[in-house]
């Protein structure tokens, strides 16, 4: 019988700014998470320990190694890991308030069931390690550490056969499209463009790109 489960490629996608998507070339063999909660001893005279009180639990922090090698190609590898790079740097477009203090932009990781970490690039190091006779490189190893921004648990998890939770669909954005009207398509009424936005993480409802994709919860969601 012939195998139909094809690989799942995992990826990371800028959500906001100039929304650039990295493919992964192979996927990662492992990734680590930490999760760190503080504690703090509540005063006890008297006593050689005292009773603790949960003072909230810190981001989650996420770290994978990516691979990449376009030596048979005969490519530049910074082509791929210059997108990592882009989604370290301050995006001009993200410039808000008074102070017009800039940022880089949100991220989300895409792989299996860690479908819809939203993080930032917390810290990046890329090793090249292959070269062609004119200096280009064409082999790289990029070690990433990514910090959650959203709680998983405000977000549609994946299931890895089908994309999503059942009921949950994926609509891919064309061009002229808005969000009030996707969610007439698919909701049914546009006044539930707000439910679209909060599926995905949305800080700008109106800047929707084409090719970009929408997890669409179900209609009694």
């Amino acid at each position: 019988m012939p195998n139909t489960t094809s690989l799942v490629k995992g990826s990371i996608e800028m959500i906001e700014g100039e929304k650039s998507r990295l493919e992964f070339l192979f996927n990662p063999t492992k990734y680590s998470v930490t999760k760190t909660n503080t504690w703090n001893p509540r005063e006890n005279v008297g006593t050689d320990v005292s009773p603790l009180e949960f003072g909230g639990g810190q981001p989650k922090s996420l770290s994978i190694q990516l691979f990449f090698d376009t030596y048979e190609e005969g490519k530049d590898v910074r082509d791929y890991t210059g997108i990592l790079e882009k989604m370290t740097q301050i995006d001009e477009s993200l410039r808000q308030g008074e102070s017009d203090r800039g940022r880089p932009p949100y991220c989300r990781l895409c792989w299996g069931k860690v479908f819809g970490f939203i993080c930032v690039i917390q810290r990046l190091k890329i090793d090249y390690t292959l070269f062609l006779p004119d200096g280009t490189p064409v082999r790289a190893t990029a070690d990433l550490t990514l910090t959650q921004t959203v709680d998983e648990n405000q977000q549609p998890r994946q299931n890895p056969t089908s994309g999503g939770l059942p009921g949950n669909k994926v609509w891919v954005v064309k061009s002229g499209e808005t969000l009030d009207w996707i969610a007439y398509k698919t909701l049914g009424t546009s006044f539930r463009w707000r439910v679209i936005a909060q599926a995905n993480n949305l800080l700008d409802p109106l800047a929707l790109t084409p090719g970009q994709r929408l997890i669409i919860p179900p209609r009694g969601g």
